[in-house]
């Protein structure tokens, strides 16, 4: 991995975690632009270990809001999560925010 995929890893990584202010924070987030993979292990408040997390696939488009991107399948070491995900990401259309559309 190049220091700019480094680079973008992080911004990426700090974007999330803004996200999940207060609910949890994600670690060791890799993405993987070729093959349209996305790897980190998410700690959630109350949990007691990390939980490991990969998006097996994601979707780049450009919707009538703009850019936005959606999850074509998830894996996760927790089984409630796997359903979570699988139900309310896998499918969806998310819009990019544009300071974060270079990253994907």
């Amino acid at each position: 991995m190049g220091l700019i995929d480094w680079s973008k890893d992080k911004l990426a990584q700090g974007a999330v975690n803004k996200a999940l202010d207060s609910i949890g924070s994600i670690e060791d987030l890799k993405i993987d632009r070729e093959g349209k993979t996305i790897s980190g292990r998410l700690t959630l408040e109350g949990e007691n270990m990390a939980i490991s997390i990969a998006i097996t696939g994601y979707e780049l488009g450009t919707g009538v809001n703009g850019n936005q991107f959606r999850f074509t399948g998830i894996e996760t070491n927790r089984p409630w999560l796997q359903k979570v995900g699988t139900r309310f990401l896998v499918g969806r259309w998310f819009p990019i925010p544009s300071a974060a559309g270079a990253v994907l």
